[in-house]
This record gives C-alpha cells, structure tokens and sequence, in this order.
C-alpha cells in the first residue's frame, strides 16, 4: 500500500541522514593535509593520474579522502587535500620506502617547490 511504501521511504531518508551526519562528523574531527603544488600545466592530468594512483596503491594507514583541486586562473597549480585521522597519522609515513619513492615520482612534475600544511576543518554551510 502506499502507506507503507512512504514509511520505508522515512526510514531510508532517516538512515541517509544518519549516514551523512556521521560522516560530516568524520570529516570535521579529522586533520586535512593540504597542498599547495605547481606543474606544467600540460602535464597537469597526467600528474593527477600518476598522484592518485600512487597515493591509492600505498594505501597509507590513517588516511582516507583524497581529492585534487585544479587552477582556474592559474592552470600550474593544484592542490591537494588529503584527509588524515590524526597529524601522526599522516607522518608516520614520512621516509618510508614507499613515501620516498612517491615524492621521487611526484617530483619530477613540480616546477615548484609544495606548500602544504595540516588544517581543522570549520564547515559553516553544509
């Protein structure tokens, strides 16, 4: 019956609401990398790809949402943010074998040297 239908139509929309709280909740109490990078910018999405696909491939304990931001005025750039649940989390990782090799390939696109630092999360508009 109809009746029922809107009912588990509730619960859905009760559970999805549920689900997206907890994880604006995550992503508030996690630190944020942040990187500020340069590149060719007609090596831009090959950077991207050979980032992302080394940044997925390590895996890294403690980190979780990776996303690159592109230049609009300024098409060298890109920006990198990468969510961590601790700063600990994020350095731990600093020297590894697998974090050196990272950095030698990621090298190689920068034209300059990365800005990057740890941020809180502060969302006033969801």
């Amino acid at each position: 019956s109809p009746g029922t239908i809107k009912r588990n139509r509730r619960s859905d929309d009760s559970k999805f609401r549920s689900q997206s709280y907890e994880r604006r909740k995550r992503a508030i109490e996690m630190i944020h990398e942040i990187v500020i990078q340069h590149v060719e910018p007609e090596k831009r999405e090959e950077y991207i790809q050979v980032f992302g696909d080394i940044l997925e491939k390590a895996n890294y304990a403690g980190a979780h949402g990776i996303t690159f931001f592109t230049g609009i005025e300024d098409p060298s750039r890109v920006i990198v943010m990468i969510e961590w649940d601790s700063v600990e989390a994020h350095t731990q990782h600093r020297g590894t074998p697998t974090h050196n090799a990272m950095r030698e390939v990621t090298a190689r696109y920068q034209t300059q040297k990365s800005d990057g630092a740890h941020f809180h999360l502060h969302q006033v508009k969801n």
